[in-house]
């Protein structure tokens, strides 16, 4: 089957997008006041085995754990939805980071992903409703910028 040229520059795109956003991802937990409990060391620990590959399986399985015996640890949430996006588990990652706005609509860096996994399922209403909602909640310029930049391809496309 061969694929158009406009879906084979847009995979490239969404990938490209997914490899910056893997590289900003923050190697520490962003906000361990959220984290109540032992739990943070875990998923730290965890973000650091998938990160830097030394034991990928075992980190996702570890984050897995916290969040079934904790679902409302937005941090385990998260980077499990991040990590869903990374093996290209859109719908998953979808579900985790749906689930890490209800569970805290302050968490931003949430739309951000959230909207890149809904372009790259094709749903660029929704995409766009993220990628604003998380241009609406930042004040970094150059980021300000780069998410203007996805949502203009978004309506062009």
């Amino acid at each position: 089957m061969r694929f158009s040229t406009k879906s084979q520059i847009f995979a490239i795109a969404f990938s490209i997008a997914v490899v910056v956003l893997l590289y900003l991802l923050p190697s520490k937990v962003q906000n361990p006041a959220v984290i109540e409990n032992d739990s943070s060391l875990g998923i730290e620990e965890a973000v650091e085995l998938v990160k830097n590959g030394s034991d990928p399986m075992k980190g996702i399985l570890k984050l897995r754990q916290i969040a079934e015996d904790d679902p409302e640890n937005v941090e385990a949430q998260f980077y499990l939805g991040i990590f869903s996006v990374q093996s290209g588990q859109l719908e998953k990652a979808i579900t985790r980071l749906t689930k890490v706005l209800e569970l805290d609509p302050e968490y931003t860096e949430a739309y951000l992903y959230l909207g890149h996994s809904y372009a790259g399922i094709g749903k660029k209403e929704l995409a766009i409703e993220s990628f604003e909602e998380f241009k609406a909640s930042i004040s970094d310029l150059k980021r300000i910028e780069e998410v203007e930049k996805h949502i203009k391809k978004l309506k062009i496309n």
